[in-house]
């Protein structure tokens, strides 16, 4: 019964054999490691890793140190030299041994009549064999069956699933797929050529049914008409194959991915500075895949010449330091058109601590930039160019109101206009404190005010929104509902004081269930003023986190995200500031901690 070995011992058999074959054939050809590397493409360090079992070959190194000695790829993996070991030889037991025992695929042919039929298509006047059988396959038919299979080694039986050589021979057709008809015309055309060796790759299917990919290999080491032998091995690389598929497959997900995320990546050898684009960074920076070699000088030419200093600088630090860092800049493509890139890096180190390598992503963020760029536009208009027009015509609605032949229905139209525009005015009034506040050029003139005052003005601005969703606003002055002579002072901007109040109450009013109420507590709290806002409505968990932050909002189809983001604005503007607590239990609870004046303390 046939042996099988563990796939580590027989790997570690295969390279030991190929290191001492690969040595005895070096030395027999007089090369040195170094020359023979020369001659082989690789290293001579790496021809003494594979002399000493230490690595294994690719199938190309393979087949270049083959074609380097002018002998068959199997001859690495047998202990004698197979040139000499030829049936006729008066060793052939031995040979037969060597053959059966020789862990990858061997075929033994006898190819005497194909040749004959190739030198009887040359007196019909052939010359092109590869388009003669191309147009006429039934002369590649016929070179098949003067292919004479001899015998097969073991390791093909293993290969091929095949409990014995009876059963492979009648198995034949069931291995040989479509793809092997190709394979076998090329073959065919490079033999007929006058060609002396053949390397190539082909499937095959097992006698169960299991596609296997393979490299088939064959040199011609005699003439063909005297001997008319020739061992053409097969080695499998099917776990090899099915590996690179997925990486391709897994590739190209990747690259689609990036492609609509408008996201690439790239890699920088800080030693070298060779450079490795994915296809997407190509494409951000404005190239088809490939078409140029990615350099940091390319990068150079293209970045905008007002991003460029600080985009260079931050990279020669991080290169120096190994530090990682961000940047957006913008980048012009050869189309001269401008677009905006998002850059993160990092820097890998060796161990001594010195950069090696920066690793990083880039994103095209231009239309990011262009919503951003068309908001501050718009509060712009808000800040400025609304607020003219918004008191002209407040004012005009003012004076004509009180005129005495107004009939009551158009008193009462400009009442409203001078109700609404000084509204829109106020809030426009608001806005432009906003900006001033973002900016750090609000002159704050803080004075004594008694808080309850201004949440009852609250009250009374919100009042038709309230009485629209049935919910109640409870106001509270330290442990029992505010009555008229309570005082809770608080040193703050009454106006700005105000619009943070009514912001948040408006939110809580917004986000109450209906028929419910919200209370409105002020106590005070050592030199501090304390507000709480208190609604039974629950914080969505998706924006608790940005809760505070600009534009956030959540289920309001009228949300401009600004209400809880200029309340902690003012909040610090006022020298205090914010949180917010929520549950399904409890309820949303926002906390406003601001000073008190000092006489109150």
């Amino acid at each position: 019964m046939h042996e099988v070995m563990p796939d580590d011992q027989l790997a570690q058999r295969m390279k030991q054999r190929f290191g001492r074959q690969l040595t005895r054939l070096r030395v027999e050809a007089g090369l040195t490691r170094n020359g023979l590397g020369l001659r082989a493409g690789v290293t001579g360090v790496y021809i003494s890793k594979l002399e000493r079992g230490l690595a294994s070959p690719s199938f190309a190194v393979w087949a270049r140190l083959a074609r380097v000695f002018g002998v068959e790829p199997a001859q690495f993996l047998l202990e004698e030299d197979l040139s000499e070991l030829h049936p006729a030889d008066s060793c052939e037991r031995r040979y037969q041994g060597l053959f059966e025992s020789t862990p990858i695929s061997l075929w033994e042919e006898d190819l005497s009549e194909l040749f004959e039929y190739f030198a009887q298509l040359r007196g019909q006047g052939v010359r092109d064999f590869r388009r003669h059988f191309i147009k006429h396959p039934e002369d590649l038919d016929e070179c098949a069956r003067r292919v004479k299979i001899l015998n097969v080694n073991q390791a093909t039986l293993d290969l091929l699933q095949a409990p014995n050589k009876d059963a492979l021979f009648a198995g034949l057709p069931q291995v040989l797929t479509e793809e092997s008809s190709t394979v076998f015309l090329e073959e065919m055309a490079v033999l007929a050529q006058g060609g002396r060796e053949f390397h190539g790759e082909i499937t095959h299917r097992s006698l169960t049914g299991r596609l296997l990919y393979l490299v088939i290999h064959f040199q011609l080491l005699d003439d063909p008409l005297s001997s008319g032998r020739v061992v053409v091995s097969l080695i499998d690389v099917t776990e090899q194959k099915i590996t690179e598929q997925a990486l391709r497959l897994s590739q190209a997900r990747l690259d689609r991915a990036q492609e609509i995320a408008k996201f690439g990546c790239f890699e920088q050898n800080l030693q070298t500075g060779e450079t490795f684009w994915s296809d997407q960074t190509f494409r951000l920076m404005g190239y088809e895949p490939d078409r140029v070699v990615p350099t940091l000088e390319l990068v150079r030419t293209r970045i905008h010449p007002e991003d460029r200093p600080d985009l260079l600088e931050k990279h020669e630090h991080a290169a120096r330091t190994g530090d990682p860092y961000e940047h957006v800049f913008r980048i012009l493509w050869p189309d001269h058109s401008v677009h905006h890139l998002q850059f993160r890096a990092t820097v890998e180190s060796d161990d001594k601590g010195r950069p090696l390598r920066l690793i990083g992503a880039i994103q095209d963020v231009t239309e990011q930039k262009r919503l951003e760029q068309m908001r501050r536009d718009v509060e712009h208009i808000m800040r400025h160019d609304l607020q003219t027009p918004l008191a002209a015509a407040a004012t005009a609605a003012r004076a004509f109101k009180d005129d005495e032949n107004l009939l009551p229905a158009q008193r009462f139209v400009l009442q409203e206009i001078e109700r609404t525009t000084s509204r829109v005015l106020t809030m426009v009034r608001r806005h432009q404190d906003m900006f001033r506040m973002e900016t750090g050029r609000y002159v704050l003139r803080p004075r004594t005010v008694n808080a309850l005052d201004v949440a009852r003005c609250v009250n009374l601005e919100l009042a038709d929104l309230l009485q629209s969703r049935s919910v109640g606003l409870h106001l509270l002055a330290g442990d029992h509902p505010a009555g008229t002579g309570d005082r809770i002072m608080v040193l703050a901007d009454p106006f700005l004081l105000q619009t943070m109040l009514c912001n948040l109450v408006k939110n809580a009013g917004e986000a109450s269930p209906q028929g419910s109420s919200i209370t409105l507590h002020l106590e005070k709290n050592g030199d501090r003023t304390r507000i709480q806002v208190h609604n039974h409505g629950v914080v969505p968990a998706s924006v608790r986190e940005t809760f505070f932050e600009k534009y956030a909002t959540c289920g309001k189809s009228q949300g401009t995200g600004l209400g809880t983001y200029s309340a902690r604005l003012i909040a610090r503007t006022l020298g205090g500031d914010i949180h917010m607590t929520t549950s399904e239990a409890h309820g949303t609870t926002l906390t406003v901690d601001l000073p008190r004046p000092p006489e109150a303390t």
